[in-house]
């Protein structure tokens, strides 16, 4: 009987023993310095001219613009979709006007259709082969048609054309093992798609102009079983050998019960979290329009995406599961870290990665996007396990696919908003790191916006990012990629960034023009650019406000809001209360009492009681106290003091509502109190201007007894005597709502004694 390295010689790959393979999975994990030896396979010369033909640089071509890489590639792909045709149809003469229209020219001869015809049934099977060996190497199930922009990566056809099939197949193993080409496939197919557009029925393009692997495989999955990742079937043999309490469980659970163990042990599991994570999401398209993408375009294998996303099988894996499996509710799910540890142990190292990737895929495609899909009751029960996947894969984003990258990098940028600033931190710097190397234009800009989001809420920093914003552009040009809507869009979220950063700095003026000079690319406004459009209208209404402006400042407002009625396909909630808040102040400071009063308690009717932003009670809360309802607004204040999420902006409010109310109830010494929790909070807010600060040391300066607080009130005095001094014209005047009243009524009398 040959040994090991005899088998490995003469290529008997079929009569390599389990004990002979382990020893050579230990030496591929144990041995990573064997991986590096030059490799000197004894290809044949027709198969090594074949692996030469295939040119990752012609992918580098196709992004640039989608350009078409030779002629001869297209023609290929031409005959390729002739052979199509002529085996749904017996007559060649079907088909021989459209394939003039697509070869520009006239009278083509039957013989040379039939020529033509044979070139593209060798390609149809090059490309059927090609399928097989990626689908079988990667653990994929995908239909031929979603590898056909192998064509375009392929320098010399022809040389293919002649070859045996034994050698093409041979070339394929090599190319799929050793290169990138199935992602590069993939990645330009739509460049073939564009090639046959004219030839192929109109249905069929429809059809695959939506994207993509998922069509033909959710058919599949219908129809016949899925096959597992070789790393899925090993790690379930792995368990069932050394576990027997946890691997005489069905496949479901045990693979349940690995991929929880990828998620932090150090919190419960939601069942959605799951479920969304192998479900259909919504995505933005080149066109700036939603489209739903499947998990399995962002890398989950199709056996964890059947299983995850039936509810009902991932049920019965749950509950048919191991004890090791702790049930916290019926939503709810947890293994505890030893548990984790032992599994990770029984595992085959070779798969530890896998199941990293697939746990992020995971985590990272809950998160919902803004304005594409309905926000989260609470994300942090999702954050905790993104942030902890994010960690296991420890910045070896090279791991994933370019596509899965590109995915991440904007749902990073998306989870940013979410409040808390260690997670904000977190998110954006993972962000920049999965981002090295994308170049896709919207994930670049994203990261550039994003950054100057985290500097001016958490450094208190003003970034100016025009300058990274213009390199993007200029790498754009360069690469002849022309702007399409999904960019243009982001460029103008980085607008309303950069407006965000002149607000910071007072300097209303260059922020409304900054904003009035970023207008749709097209005729068509698409759904990305209406929400640009909305933020730009909120945003002009409050510089507006803040300027005084208070019938503009409405106009502007009330245009956002009708903007958001329109696209009902968009999901504007998270930004609704603040957009009906701003609204609200600048009714309240028109003298609009009744209609800010009723538009804000229609916005509050569409919150659960315990879920209503402090936000919009402290608007109605003022609007009341405009109308001297003072027990309504006492009311509404306690409601806000007992909330556990209150901003510093609505700390700083509810302090002023407070203090404004205990005045003219003549509580003075609860006056006092509150209008020094507003002094202490205002301290929170670099404003260049002073001006609220002035109005609520002037407020104070009446609350004070001049001969008990003589000292305090001489020294309130000449602050505020330097706030005037300094305060600059075209500023902020504004900020809060109410104080434009209030600045009226303390200041002082004829015959006061201030």
């Amino acid at each position: 009987m040959p040994c090991l390295c005899g088998k490995l010689a003469a290529k008997q790959y079929d009569k390599i023993t389990p004990s002979e393979a382990a020893i050579l999975r230990r030496a591929w994990v144990e041995a990573p310095e064997l991986r590096k030896l030059e490799r000197n396979l004894q290809l044949n010369q027709g198969v090594e001219g074949l692996v030469a033909t295939y040119n990752s640089t012609y992918l580098t071509v196709i992004q640039q613009g989608g350009k078409r890489p030779q002629n001869s590639s297209i023609g290929r792909a031409i005959y390729y979709a002739l052979a199509e045709q002529i085996e749904r149809n017996s007559a060649i003469d079907a088909t021989k006007s459209k394939f003039e229209d697509a070869l520009h020219t006239e009278n083509i001869e039957k013989h040379t259709l039939y020529e033509n015809r044979r070139i593209g049934n060798i390609w149809c099977g090059i490309i059927e082969d090609f399928s097989s060996v990626a689908n079988r190497c990667g653990g994929l199930l995908l239909a031929p048609r979603q590898f056909e922009g192998l064509m375009c990566l392929l320098k010399y056809p022809s040389r293919w054309e002649r070859a045996s099939n034994e050698e093409r197949v041979a070339a394929l193993n090599r190319l799929v093992a050793g290169t990138a080409i199935v992602n590069n496939a993939l990645l330009a197919r739509p460049v073939v798609e564009e090639a046959v557009r004219a030839v192929r029925p109109k249905a069929v393009h429809q059809r695959s102009a939506a994207i993509r692997p998922r069509d033909v495989i959710r058919r599949t999955m219908h129809t016949q079983p899925i096959r597992p990742h070789p790393c899925i079937t090993n790690s379930i043999q792995a368990m069932r050998v050394a576990d027997h309490s946890v691997g005489s469980g069905c496949d479901d659970s045990v693979i349940v019960l690995i991929l929880l163990s990828f998620l932090s042990p150090s919190h419960s599991v939601p069942v959605d979290l799951l479920v969304r994570g192998a479900s259909t999401r919504k995505r933005w398209t080149s066109e700036g329009e939603p489209d739903d993408t499947d998990a399995i375009d962002a890398g989950l294998t199709p056996a964890l995406c059947e299983l995850l996303s039936n509810t009902s099988r991932l049920q019965n894996a749950l509950n048919n599961a191991p004890a090791v499996l702790e049930r916290i509710s019926s939503d709810y799910y947890m293994i505890n870290e030893s548990t984790v540890r032992h599994f990770h142990l029984l595992l085959p190292h070779d798969c530890l990665d896998f199941w990293k990737c697939q746990a992020l895929i995971v985590t990272y495609r809950a998160i919902p996007w803004k304005y594409l899909e309905p926000r989260i009751p609470d994300p942090r029960t999702y954050l905790v396990h993104l942030e902890h996947t994010l960690a296991a894969v420890d910045h070896r984003f090279e791991l994933l696919s370019a596509h899965m990258r590109r995915d991440l990098t904007l749902s990073l940028i998306e989870a940013v908003r979410f409040r808390k600033k260690n997670w904000k931190q977190f998110a954006f710097r993972q962000a920049v790191s999965c981002a090295d190397g994308v170049g896709d234009g919207a994930a670049r800009v994203g990261v550039a916006y994003s950054m100057a989001l985290i500097k001016r809420l958490l450094d208190r920093t003003v970034v100016d990012i025009t300058g990274e914003l213009g390199q993007i552009r200029e790498r754009l040009q360069i690469r002849g990629i022309a702007l399409d809507n999904r960019t243009h869009a982001s460029f103008g979220h980085a607008t309303i960034q950069l407006a965000l950063n002149d607000m910071q700095m007072e300097k209303l003026t260059d922020a409304e023009q900054r904003l009035l000079n970023f207008n749709q690319l097209g005729e068509v406004q698409s759904s990305m650019e209406a929400i640009v459009a909305v933020r730009r209208a909120m945003l002009l209404g409050r510089i507006y406000r803040w300027q005084g402006k208070f019938s503009t400042s409405i106009d502007q407002a009330q245009t956002a809001l009708t903007t958001t009625q329109q696209y009902t396909s968009l999901h504007f909630e998270e930004d609704l209360s603040e957009l009906c808040c701003d609204l609200a102040d600048s009714l309240r400071d028109d003298g609009q009492f009744i209609s800010a009063e009723q538009l804000l308690r229609d916005e509050i009717k569409r919150y659960n009681p315990g879920s209503i932003p402090s936000s919009l009670v402290l608007s109605l809360a003022e609007v009341l106290f405009a109308q001297g309802r003072y027990e309504e607004v006492k009311q509404r204040c306690s409601e806000v003091s007992k909330s556990q999420w209150v901003s510093n902006i609505e700390k700083l409010r509810l302090s002023i509502i407070q203090a404004k109310t205990s005045h003219m109830l003549h509580h003075m010494k609860d006056a006092q109190s509150f209008w020094l929790q507003a002094l202490k909070a205002v301290e929170n807010f670099e404003r260049t201007n002073g001006h609220t600060t002035r109005i609520i040391i002037l407020s104070m300066s009446k609350t004070l007894r001049p001969i008990e607080d003589s000292d305090y009130l001489k020294e309130s005095l000449q602050q505020l005597q330097e706030l005037e001094r300094i305060e600059e014209p075209g500023s902020v005047n504004y900020w809060i709502a109410g104080m434009k009243d209030w600045e009226i009524f303390m200041k002082p009398k004829p015959h006061s004694r201030f």
